[in-house]
């Protein structure tokens, strides 16, 4: 298991870092609406931390999260801010075809899609992101 330092919350948005600083933890919340005052805030903190930190990759938790088709909204911010988050490699944890699906629209419109595997086990994903390249 990993051990994390502080959870941030933002949101409902759960940040936190693994104990090496190696990739940066980030848990959906349940049921959120896309907010763009909100989403800007989130993305201040995430730059924030990766400055401090320099972590090399995302572990994304969608589980139990209620997936919904992204907003025009939400797909216009993507677009624009998406390309912030540009880590080495980005695991997406994942309960449902549905889920995966439209995270790999998104990974596609920030240009992520390369460097990301899909996982239903956390284990599994954290060995993948402390592998070396």
């Amino acid at each position: 298991m990993v051990k994390t330092e502080e959870v941030i919350k933002v949101y409902g948005f759960e940040l936190s870092l693994d104990e090496d600083h190696s990739f940066l933890l980030m848990k959906l919340p349940r049921d959120r609406p896309f907010d763009e005052k909100e989403s800007m805030e989130l993305l201040r903190v995430i730059m924030k931390l990766c400055e401090e930190n320099n972590p090399r990759g995302l572990l994304l938790d969608t589980k139990g999260n209620a997936t919904k088709k992204p907003s025009r909204e939400y797909r216009r911010w993507m677009r624009e801010h998406g390309k912030s988050f540009n880590f080495e490699k980005n695991a997406i944890l994942v309960e449902s075809v549905r889920t995966q699906t439209l995270a790999r629209i998104v990974l596609a419109m920030i240009g992520q899609s390369r460097n990301t595997k899909f996982f239903d086990n956390k284990e599994e994903a954290i060995n993948w992101l402390r592998e070396s390249k």
